[in-house]
């Protein structure tokens, strides 16, 4: 029911009022905190795409001063291609972009 309609009615006190009232505020609730779950999720994919770029440039650093072999983030890619395969078996059998990325961060430092 809209507010225009609402205000409109002409059973004001009553207990159907009352209840269409009560509808109409947790109607509101939910659509709220649907627009707010739906930009909390936009958020985190944001962030995890950020922390995703940052733990690639942070492994290529240590790799770039020789804190880390090559050959170890190159093992990292791929336990972590692993595990994401095993949660991922049934869904699809692709590669993460990110973890491809990681994997040809690790070859060019190899380079």
């Amino acid at each position: 029911m809209s507010w225009g309609r609402f205000w409109l009615m002409p059973d004001f006190g009553s207990d159907d009022y009352h209840r269409r009232l009560r509808d109409l505020q947790r109607s509101a609730a939910l659509s709220g905190k649907e627009i707010d779950q739906d930009e909390q999720i936009d958020n985190l994919h944001r962030e995890n795409r950020e922390l995703k770029l940052y733990v690639a440039g942070l492994l290529q650093l240590l790799v770039n001063k020789e804190v880390l072999k090559a050959n170890d983030v190159q093992e990292l890619a791929r336990l972590v291609e692993r595990a994401e395969q095993e949660t991922q078996r049934a869904d699809s059998p692709n590669t993460s972009p990110d973890l491809e990325a990681i994997a040809k961060a690790a070859r060019q430092a190899q380079s």
